[in-house]
């Protein structure tokens, strides 16, 4: 089968570090197993983690719970405080 070119995906620093928490939470809890379809939906999500694992240097931070909640408030900083969903 060939290959296809691989697609790139943008996402600002933020994003990346919210992203991979997520994901991280996600795993580690096995939150997701009931959304799982195919293999190939866990594989596709473990390759994402794993290349933002490979990128972000955050998360090996000493700092890092404030680093992530920084990039949270940035993220959500033009949605009105009361517009906001309480989540968990």
């Amino acid at each position: 089968m060939e290959q296809k070119p691989p697609v790139q995906i943008q996402l600002t620093a933020d994003e990346a570090l919210v992203l991979f928490e997520w994901l991280s939470k996600r795993d580690d809890d096995d939150a997701l197993d009931p959304l799982i379809e195919h293999w190939s939906e866990q594989l596709v999500l473990w390759t994402i983690t794993a290349q933002l694992e490979k990128t972000l240097v955050e998360p090996f931070d000493p700092n890092y719970l404030d680093l992530l909640r920084s990039a949270r408030e940035r993220l959500v900083a033009h949605i009105a405080p009361e517009d906001r969903k309480r989540v968990k």
